[in-house]
This record gives structure tokens, C-alpha cells and sequence, in this order.
């Protein structure tokens, strides 16, 4: 019998030092904390065991927070305790920042079989990594890129945030990071909340410095032989994330830890986002699943719109139309007009997001929604 495919989350929601732009959860604490918060992770993975048995795990990824901040003895407890089939996935990807990159714990993930290394790099500039409040300067991701290609990693992608302000442009970063040649490169627009110290610095940019920025970023990307197969996301052919590419094929996938989420067929669930309320449900023997919601087809319909329009390829119409039907006349009208705009094109039983129309994503979503 065929196995469905499954991707695993594992979030660690840890850091040594919290971002001025961050809105995850996460926190900074001692090692008790985080001893205490494995063993709980290690209970709730046991809890998914006939789950995991029926599935074929496809993908495997270290979220956080910052994998890395777990000290070399806790990092060994948590691999040595998941499921050997865990280990099975073709891509095994493990999220470090700079500052916590070390030889012991890159041997350590290297011997358990993780093959992809996602690095928070942000910005190759002193003076903008100390206004977003990263805990890491320049000198350290060039450090830290040079062991974690000693120690034997061939896939590595490079975290950066653009769209700041003016007064610190992506683009002498993006030429930098572009010259370390990772196989992968994830780009993120600044976020501000104002909750948060950031918005007290600095405030959101005009959508043409935005395009200006990214425009840049696609330049220097494109002339160094990556190709842009998601919004935010480039690689080198064959690199592509596998594991965020099945995410935005609606493949069922589990969370694991505070405040992970999970698709599994038509549910959606989220567990709770507080660390001390994890760690009393877990203790008491129930689940730590805070939110879920049984999706409607209409609403897998619009999902599967919403995430395939990430990607370059688009949507099959195909399965589309077998799954839900046909577009409601709503959609096929702003289709038709879109397409017109050029901010779409089909082929081959193919519906895409043009680049044009890619820059102009919510604004399509809301009509197709709609």
C-alpha cells in the first residue's frame, strides 16, 4: 500500500537574544528551561506514533526561535530521541543564526543526517544588523559559512530582509551574499509592528522603494544563476526548499512543539503559544492543540489558489478543476481582466502569477477570494 507523503516541523522557540523586529514566539532563557521544553517535545512526537508509521516522511525541518541556541548535549537528546523515520526524509533542514554556529554542533547534525543548513543572515552590514538588533555582525556569517561548509553541508540557504529604509539598502548585502554562492536564498520585506522596539526606529518603506529593492535583488540573483521559483525564494536548479515547496502544495504536514501548526487532509490545527501551558498539558497527558478548524472545499479551493500563485509554475488547472470545479464567474472575471493587465498567464493547463503579477499578489488574491 502506498504511504502518503508527511512533512515534519519541529519549532524551537529559543533565541539568545530577541530581534527589535520579531513577532514569533520565542524566548530567551536557561539551559533548564529548554532541557525541560525537549523532553516534552520528545513526549508530544510519541503521541503521533501511528500517524508517523502510516506516513512516508517526505520532509523534516528545525524551525524556530533558533534551533541552534540549544547547547550541544540538549541538541543530542532531541535527535537521538525522535523516530529513526524521521530521519528518512530526503531533506533534513536545520535553522541556525551566525552567533550560535559551532564546529561540535555542526558535527553533531551532520552525523544525525541533516543535509540542508537555513542561516539567518539578514543583512551584511554592521550598521543595519545592529538597528534590526541582531545579536550577530558581518564577521560572524562569513565564520560561520566557512565551518558549515568544512563541516560537509552542501545545501545552504541564506536568510536576507530588505526593504528597511533608504538609509539601509539591500543592495550591497545581496551583492555579498551572492558571492558566498549558497544554493538558496530567501528574501523577506521588513515587517513592522508596532508593538515591537523597531517601530519606534524607523517606519514602512513607499512601495517603490519596495520594488526598487526586490528589482535589485532579482538582478544580481538572476546574474548569478539562480531562478526565482517563489515570491520570496530563489535557488540554484535542483535547490529548491522542498519541504516549503510541499507546503505550498497543500501536502499534509505536522507540527511539533509551541505554537506549531499542522495540515493534516481538511483539519488545520495550531498548538498552544505559550511555553508553560505546552509544557502543563503535555504533563497531564493531554494535547497541547490550542485551535483547529475542519476546512470547508471551498476553503481548500481558495488555499490551493493562494499558495500555488506563490510559486512560479502556478496552479494546475487540471487537478484543480477535478477537486473543486470550475471558477465562479467572480473569478473568471478577474482572471480575464488580470490577465489582460498582464499579471497572468496559462499554458499547458497551467494558471501563473506573471513577475508583474507577483508584485501585485494581495491585491489578486482579494479579487479571487471575493
Amino acid at each position: 500500500m502506498m504511504k502518503n507523503n508527511l512533512g515534519i516541523y519541529i519549532h524551537i522557540p529559543f533565541c539568545n537574544k530577541k530581534c527589535d523586529y520579531c513577532d514569533f514566539v520565542s524566548y530567551c532563557t536557561g539551559d533548564e528551561v529548554k532541557a525541560r521544553y525537549v523532553d516534552d517535545l520528545l513526549l508530544e512526537v510519541s503521541r503521533y506514533r501511528d500517524l508517523v508509521e502510516k506516513a512516508n516522511i517526505s520532509t523534516l525541518y528545525f524551525g524556530g526561535g533558533t534551533p541552534s541556541a540549544l547547547p550541544p548535549v540538549l541538541l543530542t537528546r532531541l535527535l537521538e530521541g525522535l523516530p529513526p523515520q524521521f530521519f528518512q526524509a530526503e531533506e533534513i533542514t536545520f535553522e541556525m543564526n551566525p552567533e550560535s554556529v559551532t564546529e561540535e554542533k555542526l558535527c553533531i547534525l551532520h552525523d544525525a543526517g541533516i543535509n540542508r543548513i537555513s542561516l539567518g543572515v539578514q543583512s551584511l552590514c554592521d550598521r543595519t544588523l545592529k538597528i534590526l538588533g541582531r545579536a550577530h555582525k558581518v564577521n560572524d556569517v562569513y565564520t560561520a559559512v566557512d565551518k558549515i561548509r568544512t563541516a560537509g553541508f552542501h545545501n545552504l540557504n541564506l536568510d536576507l530582509i530588505y526593504a528597511i529604509s533608504e538609509e539601509h539598502p539591500v543592495e550591497d548585502s545581496i551583492l555579498l551574499l551572492a558571492e558566498m554562492e549558497p544554493e538558496h536564498v530567501s528574501t523577506y520585506p521588513l515587517e513592522i509592528y508596532s508593538h515591537l522596539p523597531l517601530s519606534e526606529k524607523i517606519s514602512l518603506v513607499e512601495d517603490e522603494f519596495f520594488l526598487k529593492e526586490f528589482s535589485n535583488i532579482e538582478r544580481v540573483l538572476g546574474n548569478k544563476g539562480y531562478y526565482r521559483y517563489e515570491v520570496s525564494n530563489f535557488s540554484k536548479p535542483g535547490f529548491e526548499s522542498k519541504h516549503n515547496v510541499a507546503y505550498w502544495k497543500r501536502v499534509d504536514y505536522l507540527g511539533l512543539g509551541v505554537s506549531a501548526h499542522s495540515l493534516l487532509g481538511s483539519c488545520r490545527h495550531s498548538n498552544v503559544d505559550d511555553l508553560l501551558l505546552y509544557h502543563e498539558a503535555l504533563k497531564q497527558g493531554n494535547c497541547p492543540v490550542m485551535k483547529e478548524v475542519m476546512l470547508t472545499k471551498e476553503d481548500e479551493a481558495f488555499e490551493m489558489l493562494m499558495l500555488g500563485l506563490r510559486l512560479t509554475e502556478g496552479v494546475d488547472l487540471f487537478t484543480y478543476h477535478a477537486k473543486y470545479g470550475e471558477f465562479t464567474d467572480a473569478q473568471k472575471r478577474a482572471i480575464e481582466r488580470f490577465s489582460r493587465q498582464g499579471f497572468f498567464e496559462r499554458s499547458e493547463g497551467r494558471l501563473a502569477l506573471t513577475p508583474m503579477g507577483m508584485n501585485m499578489m494581495n491585491t489578486v488574491l482579494v479579487e479571487l477570494m471575493e
